[in-house]
């Protein structure tokens, strides 16, 4: 279909949508931003569930409801403060090792420490934290190698 010069032409319905939904996350990121970030693990957590045949019945306000009982956001590895925006949540037991996603297999991290302890469960993660705890730079630089080279392989098999 043709349109006038100096007329922009008609956008289908399916665009409309799109530009409503991206603008709906937009204003709700600003506005709300626990319930944004709850429909996004939501939303990650039902596509990982369902790789490795799991079933998610919670919905994102019982994940808000979840995250605002752990307020204020302290990493449970370190212990420090975790701002909204480096919020991570990580599994005790990692989903690919027979983890689940029940509340009680949820801890808060912060993404950097998340990243650095990938399929380790928190027993492994603990181990090494008190081994590293000992050396001069605190282990700050395997764990940012863990945590680098753990992403380089995201979504590769063995």
């Amino acid at each position: 279909m043709k349109t006038a010069p100096g007329k922009k032409p008609r956008r289908s319905s399916k665009e409309n949508t799109l530009e409503y939904y991206k603008k709906y996350r937009e204003d709700t990121k600003k506005s709300d931003p626990l319930l944004y970030k709850s429909r996004q693990l939501q939303s990650n957590w039902r596509a990982r569930a369902k790789k490795y045949g799991l079933d998610i019945s919670f919905k994102a306000s019982e994940i808000k409801t979840w995250l605002e009982s752990q307020k204020p956001f302290k990493c449970y590895y370190t212990g420090e403060v975790v701002e909204e925006d480096g919020l991570g949540i990580d599994h005790k037991t990692p989903i690919s090792r027979g983890g689940t996603f029940d509340f009680d297999n949820l801890v808060i991290t912060s993404k950097y420490v998340n990243g650095a302890k990938g399929e380790m469960t928190d027993e492994e993660f603990w181990e090494l934290l008190n081994v590293i705890i000992k050396w001069e730079d605190k282990g700050k630089s395997l764990l940012m190698r863990l945590r680098v080279s753990g992403s380089m392989y995201k979504g590769k098999t063995k």
